[in-house]
């Protein structure tokens, strides 16, 4: 699951959580990747390869180059964008 956090305010960071869920219970399992966007998100998607062990994630802060890669322990693996739009586009 994704959790976007809009800020609130100039001194509110904007934040994106990626987290594991149960499916029975709806429980947070657990904190896969969290990125400080600063003032305001931009987000495009996340969608997990073939296999469903690994995650491809494009978002981040609405200015600049929007990060993407696949997660890995808690931090995210750059990827060499297409375009870096669309989920179809990149490569592993």
């Amino acid at each position: 699951m994704v959790v976007l956090h809009a800020p609130r305010g100039a001194s509110t960071p904007g934040t994106i959580d990626v987290v594991e869920v149960s499916a029975s219970t709806g429980a947070k399992l657990r904190l896969l990747f969290q990125e400080n966007t600063g003032q305001g998100v931009f987000y495009r998607f996340v969608s997990a390869d073939p296999s469903a062990r690994f995650l491809l994630f494009d978002a981040g802060r609405p200015t600049g180059a929007i990060p993407n890669g696949w997660i890995d322990h808690g931090r995210l693996v750059p990827l060499t964008p297409a375009d870096g739009s669309n989920v179809f586009y990149e490569a592993w």
